[in-house]
């Protein structure tokens, strides 16, 4: 059973198009955004939180009571897989029709997944190919584990929640960064969320994703070696803009956000800023709020795949 089979078990048609949650969770806790106007051009964003888990309390009951409190028990949901539990690679697409690509592709990476086959569940998505007509086209393959998926789908289960779709991480970004004012031209985004050993690096425009890559966290020894992390990382970054502008943009990205806790951020932008040639910016998404954004960096950065979840087209799955 691939993951859309899995999802559609718990699809729900009955509920508004215009309002959409977004879930994320890690050990810390969950986190949840509400939208509502997604079918206009720029929707609101009224919840924003993240709450513990509660000692001896299951997750499905905490995540029941924060749908209770802001009046979201009949929303459509979206979940965001983390980082940590999926594997995310481009490769050609295979020549069939497009409802057994999915399908298709679980086999054409098979050498590529570090456990069984048989136990991966696999989707993927189109990358654009807007300068020259490939001879193939391109694919990101996002590989999870059945186990994996079936875990948070059992949390989401027994709260007869609606689950409309699950998203990866990249995907829920870039549907941020279809907002951002530079979405029209072309930027990057490099994000490190606050726990994990892996963050993301991103090229986007006009609400498609050209360029996924993971980007591994600098170790603490690393750092305690005197090694500079940003001019480490600046090199790599730049290789993948360099890319961008070659094979899609014809014309380089100007812009990256940079999207870390103070710590991270404060170990990187300088750095990058000296390295690379181009302008980083703070994401700021204050427009989308309809009250102000949380003040905590991190509860923010924790969030964001929720909200990028929450930000997911309605068209999508329609």
């Amino acid at each position: 059973m691939d993951i859309q089979a899995i999802i559609k078990k718990f699809f729900n048609k009955q509920g508004s198009l215009d309002v959409q949650a977004g879930l994320t969770w890690d050990d810390s806790g969950i986190s949840m955004a509400l939208t509502r106007g997604m079918t206009g051009d720029t929707p609101r964003v009224e919840v924003f939180q993240h709450v513990p888990w509660k000692e001896e309390v299951g997750r499905s009951l905490v995540l029941v009571e924060l749908a209770k409190n802001h009046q979201a028990l009949r929303v459509p949901y979206v979940y965001c897989l983390d980082m940590e539990s999926y594997s995310l690679f481009p490769n050609d697409a295979a020549d069939v029709p497009l409802s057994e690509l999915a399908q298709a592709m679980k086999w054409a990476v098979r050498d590529r997944l570090d456990f069984s086959v048989e136990e991966a569940l696999v989707d993927c998505f189109f990358i654009p190919d807007t300068i020259r007509v490939a001879a193939s086209r391109k694919v990101y393959v996002a590989a999870a584990r059945k186990s994996d998926v079936q875990k948070y789908l059992d949390v989401i289960r027994p709260t007869r929640l609606e689950l409309k779709a699950v998203e990866v991480t990249e995907l829920a970004l870039n549907n941020i960064a279809a907002f951002l004012p530079e979405s029209g031209k072309g930027l990057a985004l490099l994000y490190f969320p606050p726990v994990g050993d892996w963050g993301c690096l991103l090229v986007c425009r006009g609400g498609l994703l050209y360029l996924a890559r993971r980007i591994a966290v600098m170790s603490k020894d690393a750092m305690e070696l005197g090694i500079d992390p940003g001019r480490t990382l600046a090199s790599d970054v730049q290789r993948s803009l360099n890319y961008a502008e070659s094979n899609f943009f014809n014309q380089p990205v100007e812009i990256l956000y940079l999207i870390a806790v103070p710590e991270v951020d404060q170990l990187l932008r300088d750095s990058l800023a000296t390295h690379l040639n181009v302008r980083l910016k703070t994401l700021h998404l204050d427009f989308l709020f309809q009250t102000a954004p949380p003040g905590d960096p991190v509860t923010f950065i924790r969030g964001l795949p929720a909200l990028g979840a929450a930000l997911r087209s309605v068209e999508a799955t329609e």
